[in-house]
């Protein structure tokens, strides 16, 4: 997905992903596999010009010798044939064959990889691009054709070591230059794979730090410091501690309001964890282990009841600095949702539950300060009473409107996608005989594009004789913050897993899917799941600020040479930063995401 905020206040940003792909283990106790490396690393790029976009960067070169130097030790073979310092695309490509070709099946190997890279949308779905050295990349053009596909890596390892281990480390920009920004690009995505783990120097979205100061990137210092310290231990342990050591490197470094933070999709299966050292996994003391895990759970406690403090002084100190400046504005504290109803659909049966939103006044945009550009600059906005369905459109609501239509939407303008087309999906079949995977009924109808979701207000319009349609970007933010002014509805504080948590919310931190639409708590507007779970389209043309928006709540109409449409509402695979009431998203009118559905409105009653 295409994210459209504006770039990190950190140095120029060298970001670090770790995929570890373990591909049908079996190692004999008897004699233990080999152990092979390649390193790549590529720090020098041409001048950043109107013939390239991307400039040197620091740490690569130390990067791989800190990794030479840390995988030797852990009795990998890494020659210094294997080790590729500021190379070709031509170059790169034949020492991956050479290297995959002298693999055996029960081998265990890694493909390290430092430079930039980018991630973008292709009609073959969106990629992870990783650039060479030796040339400018000025085009989405240059990108796609001329750098490397980081999945044909994991791949050519992970199809010839079918009794082995297969291990990618990608040490790659996840923030791409703006001018690549306007073109589609985006943050890395994510390259999950069954009985994969895949870990990232840094969240989505985030900067990671490029060491200009000298030395090795801050993930990558920490993580070879750690594979070594912990070889003998499963990697999750080296994982978890190096996600704590680069958090606190990252403010110490740079100050709080820039820390990185590493993470990972983990997707191993089995009882035999997986260690680094040639010696293979310790086992640890069950009391010890119990004792360890106890130490943890109160560490992290310790730490969200801290961060919870700290979130409602900052709320606080905010709050009253607004009355002083503005001592005449109060946020609404008179918002009641009238009532919930429903629609009959006249081939039977009920539409979506509809609440009745007040009418009113509130503060739109970036109130805290801490937020994007473009949700800038703040403005108040009177938005009349609607309604807007209490939960997002579900698998079953869509594929009913499916079914009736028959068909699929226009070539150019497509509604959505199947499960064959992306197993995120939950919708499977064939026009007229569509049905929804079993358990996933309730959950939100994802994989929607904007047309989709204005196709379903168009046939439940015609079925109820209302007017439905998708909200426009101001009623989406006044019904989402439902009379508040902090972050998220319910105040400061970070997003949490717990459906029984006032701030719960599904996010990446979640792991897995969306969750059924009904799960998590509803805000004072008793809308569910408004932040978080899936990415809502709205009808709004995306425009990069406020500046030309008035005190009017009508969607805003599109710029000559503009199509993207608004996203709000943050999804299950993202940071608990998108999930804020005033961030916003854009896209094309067709791009139908993983984590993208919808919710409707219509008229008051």
């Amino acid at each position: 997905m295409f994210r459209l905020f504006s770039n990190t206040t950190l140095p120029t940003a060298l970001c670090l992903g770790v995929t570890l792909a373990l591909t049908g283990v079996s190692l004999s106790a008897s004699a233990a596999p080999a152990r092979k490396a390649l390193i790549i690393a590529n720090a020098r790029y041409p001048e950043v010009s109107k013939d390239n976009m991307f400039d040197s960067l620091a740490a690569p070169e130390y990067d791989a010798a800190l990794m030479r130097d840390t995988l030797r030790g852990q009795g990998f073979q890494v020659p210094g044939s294997q080790v590729l310092l500021n190379k070709n695309r031509r170059t790169i490509k034949d020492a991956v064959k050479r290297f995959v070709r002298n693999l055996n099946p029960d081998d265990i190997a890694m493909i390290y990889f430092s430079g930039h890279g980018t991630a973008l949308e292709t009609e073959g779905g969106v990629h992870n691009y990783l650039l060479p050295s030796g040339q400018g990349f000025a085009s989405r053009a240059d990108v796609i054709h001329e750098a490397i596909n980081a999945k044909w890596l994991l791949d050519s390892m992970g199809d010839k070591l079918t009794e082995g281990i297969a291990i990618l480390v990608l040490d790659a920009c996840r923030n791409s230059p703006a001018p690549l920004k306007g073109m589609g690009a985006q943050p890395l995505t994510s390259m999950e794979k069954e009985n994969a783990l895949v870990v990232y120097g840094t969240r989505q979205g985030w900067a990671a730090i490029d060491n200009r100061e000298g030395g090795p990137s801050i993930f990558t210092e920490h993580f070879a410091k750690n594979l070594t310290k912990f070889a003998h231990q499963p990697i999750s342990t080296t994982l978890n501690v190096t996600r704590g050591d680069v958090i606190d490197d990252s403010q110490k470094r740079y100050g709080k309001d820039n820390k990185q933070v590493p993470w990972e999709d983990n997707g191993l299966r089995g009882d035999t964890p997986f260690c680094i050292s040639s010696n293979g996994c310790q086992h640890s003391n069950p009391a010890d282990k119990q004792a360890l895990a106890a130490k943890d759970e109160a560490l992290a406690a310790k730490d969200e009841a801290i961060n919870a403090q700290q979130a409602e002084i900052e709320a606080l100190k905010q709050q009253l600095a607004q009355q002083q400046a503005n001592p005449a504005f109060r946020p609404s504290t008179s918002h009641q949702p009238l009532a919930l109803f429903q629609d009959r659909l006249a081939s039977g049966g009920k539409g979506p539950v509809m609440v009745s939103i007040p009418t009113g006044e509130f503060r739109m945009g970036d109130i805290q300060g801490k937020g994007h550009s473009d949700e800038k600059p703040v403005h108040k906005v009177k938005v009349p009473a609607f309604a807007m369905g209490q939960f997002e459109v579900t698998n079953a609501q869509y594929v009913t409107f499916l079914n009736a239509a028959g068909k699929r939407g226009p070539s150019g303008q497509p509604w959505f996608e199947t499960q064959k087309e992306d197993s995120r999906s939950k919708i499977i079949g064939q026009p007229g005989s569509f049905s929804v995977e079993s358990g996933y009924a309730q959950h939100p109808a994802i994989n929607i594009s904007w047309y989709g979701a204005q196709a379903y207000v168009a046939w439940l319009s015609q079925q109820t004789g209302q007017t439905y349609r998708l909200p426009t970007e101001s009623e989406w933010e006044y019904a989402a913050r439902a009379g508040t002014e902090t972050a998220y509805w319910w105040g400061n504080q970070a997003p949490v897993c717990d459906a029984n948590a006032r701030n719960g919310a599904v996010f990446y931190k979640c792991k897995g899917n969306t969750r059924p639409v009904d799960s998590f708590q509803a805000n004072p507007f008793k809308l569910h799941h408004i932040l978080g779970n899936a990415w809502e389209w709205v009808e709004d043309c995306y425009r990069k600020n406020y500046n030309r928006h008035t005190e009017s709540a009508k969607a805003a109409r599109c710029e000559a040479g503009s199509s993207y449409r608004v996203l709000r509402g943050g999804g299950w695979n993202v940071d608990p930063e998108d999930l804020r009431a005033a961030f916003r998203n854009g896209n094309q009118p067709g791009s139908r995401g993983s984590s993208v559905g919808f919710r409707v409105v219509r008229s008051a009653p």
